[in-house]
């Protein structure tokens, strides 16, 4: 049984393993505060919960500094069980080429790599959290880039940062896109707007690929998003849970 942690600007989420089968995946909301000691009482309580039995071996990637550790501590303390910590494009196992490989974020190359093994072609990942990810993987698996646009509830929280009078929306599926109130024309133009974000990059990014790249989408807000979405697409859910599981059964 191994335990896999996603460690995002806004979430951790967490992920239990029976060999390559996915038997449960839960979420925290991050708090750069918290303990060890607090993480060790949630992971208790959340395998309790889910009658899950306790992991003999864990593994993260991480993009908030200094949480890995943390959870690293936790999972000691609880189980006894070391956590492997994925830092580099050399353990995930793909080629990078762009300018400054050692700066892009470790959750879009594991992304990249499970969304590649998928497909087996070129293919396009549009990973939907704090920030909306689609990059570019080529047919021979090497990562090619891609863009990084803002996601659908820190676009709602510019806004209201950024204006007197309008208010930070909580992100739902809007019934219209013809809102009719202030919350309404906010949800409404925050889901469209990144519906044809995510339709205008990913297209771009298959012109790249010479046409025939796969379109995969994943991330905490795939499936609200998916339904408004023109380009060809598929939803695979937790690819850098099941990223990280990969990589460390290709390790043992």
């Amino acid at each position: 049984m191994l335990i896999a942690f996603d460690v995002g600007n806004s979430t951790v989420d967490c992920g239990l393993f029976d060999g390559e089968l996915l038997l449960a995946t839960w979420r925290y909301e991050l708090d750069r505060r918290r303990t060890a000691e607090a993480y060790r009482a949630m992971l208790s309580n959340s395998l309790s919960e889910q009658g899950l039995q306790p992991p003999k071996c864990g593994i993260a990637a991480s993009v908030a500094v200094g949480v890995s550790d943390v959870l690293a501590a936790s999972t000691e303390s609880l189980w006894g069980v070391p956590l492997v910590i994925v830092n580099n494009a050399g353990e995930i196992g793909i080629d990078v080429h762009v300018s400054t490989p050692e700066r892009v974020g470790i959750d879009r190359l594991l992304s990249a790599a499970e969304g590649y093994r998928i497909t087996g072609g070129a293919t396009v990942v549009a990973d939907l959290g704090t920030a909306i990810t689609v990059d570019l993987v080529s047919s021979e698996g090497i990562f090619l880039g891609g863009t990084i646009t803002a996601g659908l509830r820190q676009t709602s929280k510019a806004l209201a940062i950024g204006t007197s009078l309008l208010p930070e929306a909580d992100i739902r599926r809007p019934e219209s896109v013809l809102g009719k109130s202030t919350l309404e024309c906010i949800r409404a133009g925050v889901v469209y707007g990144a519906a044809g974000a995510v339709d205008r990059l990913a297209s771009e990014l298959v012109k790249e690929a010479g046409g025939t790249a796969e379109v995969l989408l994943t991330g905490g807000d795939a499936q609200l998003l998916s339904p408004f979405l023109s380009v060809r697409h598929s939803v695979e859910n937790a690819l850098v849970l099941r990223g990280l599981n990969r990589v460390f059964q290709s390790g043992q």
